[in-house]
């Protein structure tokens, strides 16, 4: 910057706001827990407790039967177009 005309220079930055402590030390983190060790196992026939969570479904399944619908769709307005 020095090698620059004072005219040419870029205007002074305004002087930064002073840190505090609490903008730069993050709280702590909650302690780990070993969420295996939690429940305890259960046999394959048993159902699962009532308590406990029931994991959510993927959709998957629901996308690969509208993606098919669609190219179903498609496929036969294709042909009943073609045929004309």
């Amino acid at each position: 910057m020095k090698t620059l005309p004072p005219q040419e220079q870029p205007p002074a930055q305004a002087p930064l706001p002073p840190l505090e402590v609490a903008n730069v030390v993050d709280p702590p983190l909650p302690p780990v827990t070993d969420a295996s060790k939690s429940a305890p196992p259960q046999p394959d026939d048993a159902a699962p407790a009532a308590d406990s969570p029931q994991p959510s479904g993927s959709g998957a399944r629901a996308t690969l039967a509208n993606c098919g619908l669609s190219v179903v769709a498609i496929l036969v307005l294709a042909m009943l177009l073609h045929s004309n």
